[in-house]
């Protein structure tokens, strides 16, 4: 997705995820978002995932919206 695609997710979208954990590996399943977190640089998008209510995730992580 686009950085300006991602600014305009919302909490509860449905997201297409490829995400890495240092202890669990590779990661790609879809998730919802669970909280989004306003930054200067752009929003910091947060799902449920490895155990993690709010694991953020980077901007190249986010493949498409649902």
């Amino acid at each position: 997705m686009k950085f300006e695609d991602i600014q305009k997710l919302k909490k509860g979208d449905k997201i297409k995820i490829n995400t890495y954990h240092l202890r669990e590996g590779r990661l790609k399943t879809t998730r919802i978002i669970a909280a989004i977190y306003e930054h200067p640089s752009g929003n910091k998008i947060c799902v449920r995932c490895f155990g993690w209510d709010r694991f953020q995730l980077k901007h190249n992580e986010i493949l498409e919206k649902l």
